[in-house]
């Protein structure tokens, strides 16, 4: 690119200078230095549009290669979406932001309840499962020891009637004020 913005900046100073050569001139001198004139015009011209053909394919390329980021990035975090454990109707209407904040909730609660997991079995305990909460009718919240929402239940629309995706976003929203009170 700069190679040709100079070459492009040389042939006009050479049009300029041949222009003013021909203008003190007369006779057949005079017709050899315009015909030099529509050369280095002709040149200048040739510059102009390599530059130009070359800034557009590379305009064209840097779409392409963004296009291309892009589409990957859909299909990455499509395929982190139906990895989580939402219902397909949920887990199809997440945006991006809504699939990192879920991952890393689920990653935390992971964290949070795989030492349990390891107490339970050697306590010969029965494993917990959502049946428990459909018995009684209620609405589970895990919590971090930073008072983060890792869990909420999903009946919690039934109770509260938001889903759980609105609240954990306004629980985010309010969570430093509330860190303040704990």
């Amino acid at each position: 690119m700069g190679t040709l913005k100079k070459e492009g900046e040389l042939a006009s100073r050479a049009l300029q200078g041949v222009k003013a050569v021909i203008e003190l001139l007369d006779g057949p001198v005079k017709h050899v230095l315009c015909s030099t004139q529509r050369t280095v015009k002709l040149t200048y011209r040739l510059l102009l549009s390599r530059f130009s053909k070359n800034s557009e394919k590379r305009k064209e390329k840097s779409r392409d290669a963004a296009r291309c980021r892009r589409s990957k990035e859909s299909e990455i975090f499509t395929e982190l979406s139906q990895q989580l454990p939402l219902p397909e109707n949920v887990a199809c209407q997440l945006d991006k932001a809504s699939v990192m904040r879920l991952a890393i909730s689920y990653l935390r609660l992971r964290e949070i309840l795989e030492p349990m997991a390891e107490v339970a079995k050697s306590a010969d305990c029965s494993p917990y499962d959502s049946s428990v909460l459909e018995a009684l009718d209620a609405v589970l919240l895990v919590l971090s020891a930073e008072g983060e929402i890792v869990f909420l239940s999903g009946n919690v629309g039934r109770h509260l009637g938001l889903n759980q995706n609105v609240l954990q976003t306004c629980f985010l929203a309010t969570q430093k004020i509330l860190r303040r009170w704990i």
